[in-house]
């Protein structure tokens, strides 16, 4: 007799109808437990109804829920199988859930979560803000020690300067930790390791050796491109922008991306003279970075259209000149377009307008500190300086996500193109101006080019779960890319 036949005559509902039991609780329970049973009968079909059941329900909102019941009704390597891919989930949509969803977990589950690097947080301010929360209302409900594990848990090295000021107003974190988590910020000098564990210990707080990154750019691939004239020796703008592309791929590469650089003003040199890899292939690239003071050549705007329009993100600094004429603006695929002012007019300071940043809103799903409303590409950003003469107007529809204290557009986002335009007011900020100090341009790009290269990553995805419903081979898509199985 066929397995299949014999589990229908004990009535045994389809993948589809053990779905739907979702929405009774506990969430994993009725797969769970049968599974178990199934196993221990040795009844195949069921188990592998079962554990079917238990993938279809697996997804990005069922994710805490599951998990939280592996914990309260399983026990051994089953419970182990379906909590990490539970887990998995969770880390890689951290950044979808509302801090009350993920507050349900154990407090300890939690802290391993949170100590993950590639948990899905755009800044290490995120971080911070979700324990200030849960360890809040852990305190108040007399569970102060678990709240500690989750303080424990953050990367304070790896905070902005204002929230490190944050950090140091909690009492339940020591100073010294503090201290010496700024000094083993990047820096993995094992003495100082040895000394800071040292010091910590004696202080009734444990402190790994000095943390990994988070890798906000896991599995990105990303395209800095530089538009420059490097025969015009005599301009210092040149030196400047090629260590600025420069900067901006060291530090996606330090963040768990693969970053690629390629001058796109350069005269492309003929296919036989060219270097294996030096032409960058645009169709394994999620996000481009485009500094573009000069104008590259047709082709090179044309195989950045072409990019666009397949789904790629972009997030652009380009000046007058550069991509600011010609088909990329005439198309409208530029959402800030600047423009000059008379050469008599001054030169005018500005800065990052206060009005971007609001208050943390306990009641709100919304864990960061920045825009009222994603992206929250100011997460980090402490301060953005700029000093042009320049006027500033939008493609129509386009939303402007961050402002300089003028009022004139800091960070504009395309209404319907995954492009990104940044104000090239902050081009000057890439060196260290004596005049007007370092800030942190740097991380507002690094994190445009994360929103856009997730954007990329959500339609291509789109696309390739739309072929998947076609094949059969949806599920794993849905549950990104994790599945319990036998």
């Amino acid at each position: 007799m066929k397995t299949h036949d014999a589990a229908a005559e004990r009535g045994l509902p389809s993948p589809s109808i053990l779905a739907r039991i979702l929405h009774s609780q506990p969430a994993v329970q009725p797969f769970a437990t049968s599974k178990a049973e199934a196993d221990a009968l040795q009844i195949r079909s069921l188990f592998l109804r079962c554990v079917e059941g238990i993938n279809e329900i697996l997804s990005v909102p069922t994710a805490p829920r599951i998990l939280s019941d592996s914990f309260s009704i399983l026990g051994g390597p089953l419970a182990e199988q379906i909590s990490k891919a539970a887990t998995d989930v969770i880390a890689e949509h951290f950044d979808e859930y509302c801090t009350a969803e993920l507050q349900r977990l154990p407090p300890s589950t939690l802290a391993q979560i949170l100590r993950r690097d590639d948990i899905s947080v755009m800044h290490e301010n995120e971080i911070f803000d979700f324990v200030a929360d849960a360890a809040q209302n852990l305190t108040f409900s007399g569970r102060a020690a678990e709240a500690t594990q989750l303080w424990q848990s953050i990367r304070f090295g790896a905070l902005s300067n204002s929230y490190m000021v944050r950090a140091a107003q909690v009492e339940t974190i020591p100073r010294m930790t503090l201290i010496w988590s700024k000094v083993l910020n990047r820096n993995g000098n094992q003495a100082l390791e040895k000394l800071m564990n040292e010091q910590c210990l004696s202080e009734g707080w444990p402190i790994p050796a000095a943390p990994n990154p988070r890798k906000p750019f896991k599995d990105m691939t990303c395209a800095v491109m530089y538009s420059v004239d490097t025969d015009a020796r005599n301009d210092q703008d040149v030196e400047r922008n090629i260590t600025a592309a420069t900067l901006v791929a060291e530090e996606i590469e330090f963040l768990g991306g693969r970053a690629i650089l390629e001058n796109i003003f350069a005269r492309q040199p003929p296919l036989r003279d060219c270097a294996e890899g030096t032409i960058i292939n645009m169709e394994q690239v999620d996000v481009a970075f485009v500094l573009a003071p000069w104008t590259p050549s047709d082709k090179r705007i044309a195989r950045l259209i072409n990019f666009v329009d397949q789904g790629g993100g972009a997030v652009l600094l380009s000046f007058i000149g550069g991509l600011s004429k010609g088909v990329w603006r005439d198309l409208e695929y530029e959402p800030l377009i600047t423009g000059k002012v008379a050469d008599n007019t001054p030169y005018e300071d500005v800065f990052l307008s206060s009005s971007n940043f609001s208050c943390l809103d306990r009641g709100s799903s919304k864990r960061s500190q920045d825009t009222v409303t994603p992206p929250r590409i100011l997460c980090g950003v402490d301060s953005i300086n700029g000093r042009r003469r320049i006027t500033s107007t939008l493609v129509e529809g386009a939303k402007v996500l961050a402002k300089w204290s003028d009022g004139q557009p800091l960070v504009v986002q395309h209404p319907d193109k995954n492009v990104f335009s940044i104000s090239q007011r902050v081009s000057r900020i890439f060196e260290l101006d004596d005049d007007l100090g370092h800030d942190d341009t740097l991380q507002l790009v690094l994190n445009v080019m994360v929103q856009a290269g997730k954007q990329a990553k959500r339609v291509r995805g789109l696309r390739r779960l739309s072929s998947a419903n076609k094949s059969g081979q949806a599920d794993s898509l849905l549950t990104g890319g994790v599945n319990v199985s036998l």
